[in-house]
């Protein structure tokens, strides 16, 4: 009696119940760990797993545009800003542009029995921004200091 219902409705693999979508806690997680970036990366992801590319790509440049942003106001800043009032806004970023982006389609997932990727797939994701963040970084200020030493001397 445990056989399935040969009559039942056949699921695609590619629906919602099969299909896992980053919530938005997983994408303030990836945030705090990674930057805008990180947490946007995550919002495009559910947007291409639910077929929307086109927002998927707006949320990436979005993503781009608010880290420049956000490395400008950190270069203008004081040292002595902590670096907490940095993070708190992009944080509360993430999650109301992710709630107000994507706030229905989650509840509409899970309604329909989807299922949420993993935390720690989300965090692997926001430390693999920062690594990458960092590394830009580094390579921007190297040259650039070489430049400017290169022309005092």
């Amino acid at each position: 009696m445990n056989d399935p219902n040969p009559y039942a409705t056949p699921t695609s693999p590619n629906s919602a119940q099969q299909q896992k979508l980053y919530s938005l806690g997983a994408i303030v997680l990836a945030t705090f760990l990674g930057s805008i970036p990180a947490g946007g990366w995550l919002v495009a992801m559910n947007y291409w797993r639910t077929k929307q590319s086109g927002h998927a790509w707006l949320t990436l440049l979005g993503a781009f545009v608010l880290t420049v942003v956000a490395f400008a106001i950190a270069f203008v800043l004081p040292e002595n800003v902590p670096s907490f009032a940095i993070l708190m806004p992009q944080l509360a970023i993430a999650y109301f542009a992710s709630k107000i982006l994507q706030g229905e389609l989650l509840a509409r997932h899970i309604a329909a029995g989807g299922r949420f990727c993993s935390k720690w797939a989300a965090a692997g994701w926001g430390l693999l921004c920062a690594i990458l963040l960092v590394s830009i970084l580094f390579v921007v200020l190297f040259f650039t200091l070489a430049r400017t030493e290169a022309a005092l001397t």
